[in-house]
């Protein structure tokens, strides 16, 4: 008898439910889920070939803005754990070797590898929808504040680094971002070691390991103090 009756007070609570349910739809209340998605992202096609890329410094439009290569630069980090190249493409310029491009909110478009190893001739295929060896990225000043993408399609073409370090290459990038943004063209990077490995006396040259030599710089008995280390 107690077992009927907690039966039909829990059908009745389920039909009290029911009812609720059936007015909020009825009431038209909103939905938890967004009736207009957003739409996905795509970039637009790139260059098939590297025929097809301009022997032209890098240019194009960066967050819907007008970019134009103004300094290239490549860094190569041999941490363990933080090993990687990269690849910078600025629209900034500098008067010194390695100096950091200006003004210091440049658009920049730039390249990653994973690991320290030796850059070959290679021609690089980047899709969006896959994770590759190499991945491009851009950054850009909006209303004060940085913006990036690195969702992209790209072809890169590289050349191993000459006798003078620099590192010659081609580019055509599409970035799946509102503003479809696209570059291409050519570029030559100097290399810059990374600020950990840079010299701390304000040349770019590393100096000689004989550049100082601490027994030269003890003064000997009588001799003049103000000649110490002069050859």
């Amino acid at each position: 008898m107690y077992s009927r009756k907690l039966c039909i007070i829990a059908n009745t609570v389920k039909g009290i439910l029911r009812a609720l349910v059936m007015s909020l739809v009825w009431l038209g209340l909103p939905s938890c889920q967004s009736p207009h998605p957003s739409p996905k992202l795509h970039a637009d096609p790139v260059s098939s070939s590297a025929d097809s890329i301009p022997v032209a410094p890098v240019s194009g439009t960066i967050h819907a803005k007008p970019f134009g290569l103004g300094s290239a630069r490549y860094f190569v980090d041999r941490r363990p754990g933080y090993a990687h190249v990269d690849i910078k493409l600025s629209a900034g310029k500098s008067a010194d070797h390695c100096g950091a491009p200006l003004p210091d909110d440049s658009a920049s478009v730039w390249l990653r590898r994973a690991g320290s190893e030796s850059i070959n001739s290679e021609i690089i295929r980047i899709a969006s929808n896959r994770r590759e060896a190499w991945e491009v990225h851009y950054q850009a000043m909006d209303d004060g504040q940085w913006v990036g993408n690195g969702n992209a399609e790209a072809l890169v073409v590289l050349e191993p680094p000459a006798a003078d370090q620099r590192l010659r290459g081609e580019l055509s990038v599409c970035f799946a971002d509102e503003t479809k943004s696209c570059v291409l063209g050519t570029f030559v990077a100097e290399y810059c070691p990374i600020s950990i490995d840079a010299p701390i006396r304000g040349m770019y040259h590393m100096e000689s390991k004989t550049a100082f030599d601490p027994a030269r710089a003890a003064p000997s008995e009588g001799s003049d103090p103000t000649q110490v280390g002069a050859p």
